[in-house]
């Protein structure tokens, strides 16, 4: 397996832990997967696998009860035999530290309770980050503000020599220039940290004008009704 697609994967299922735990729910780390043993916050998924060729069956019986869904790291389970549907594609990305570059002007890293609030408002994830990750260490909510509104904003969260970037989300700024100081933003507060992540759609596209690799494919699943 391409080291690099081991580490985004890594990173970001430990993200998916992070802010499971931070709400209190329970997790575990099984053979090939991780799961969570509660339903997990909206937009995050109960199960994650860390490997290819994952058995199913092993993973779903795993799974809390009720409404689930998966992030399938390698797009390579056969889930709609069992019950589930797809929901979407997207593409694992990485790129090299950036060196040398010019600061990035205007953002900021949100560290108090108000303003947490207006970022999560902002991108759409009231109730889904809670407030303990602002004082984790590995952990930068980044925000870039005109006056009192937000313009744009993005989380970053470190695991062992990467940083994983994630919450991309652009309200009044074009998505490359938002991915272009995202860039440099990641060299500043976690330096020699090469970044990875997924997007898809024109958060991919913006992520490959800005020199970041794809590393191939993942899908998420969510249980039929």
């Amino acid at each position: 397996m391409d080291d690099r697609i081991r580490v985004a994967v890594e990173n970001n299922a430990k993200w998916c832990d992070l802010v499971c735990r931070s709400h209190g729910i329970s997790t575990s780390w099984n053979d090939g997967f991780w799961v969570s043993r509660q339903p997990s916050p909206r937009f995050y998924p109960e199960g994650v696998t860390l490997q290819r060729k994952v058995s199913p069956d092993q993973l779903i019986n795993e799974l809390p009860p009720g409404l689930c869904s998966v992030k399938d790291s390698f797009a390579d389970l056969d889930l709609a035999s069992r019950g589930f549907e797809q929901l979407f594609d997207a593409r694992w990305i990485y790129r090299v530290p950036s060196v040398g570059a010019e600061r990035a002007t205007g953002w900021t890293a949100v560290s108090a309770r108000d303003e947490f609030a207006q970022w999560l408002q902002a991108c759409g994830l009231v109730e889904v980050l809670p407030e303990p990750l602002l004082r984790d260490q590995r952990v930068r909510v980044l925000q870039r503000k005109r006056a009192e509104d937000v313009l744009a904003g993005a989380v970053l969260n470190r695991t062992g020599s990467v940083v994983g970037l994630s919450n991309v989300f652009s309200l009044n700024m074009p998505l490359d220039e938002v991915w272009a100081d995202l860039v440099v933003l990641a060299a500043q507060e976690f330096p020699s940290c090469p970044i990875v992540g997924y997007e898809r759609g024109e958060d991919l596209d913006a992520a490959m004008e800005t020199r970041f690799n794809d590393l191939g494919g993942l899908r998420a699943w969510l249980q039929r009704r």
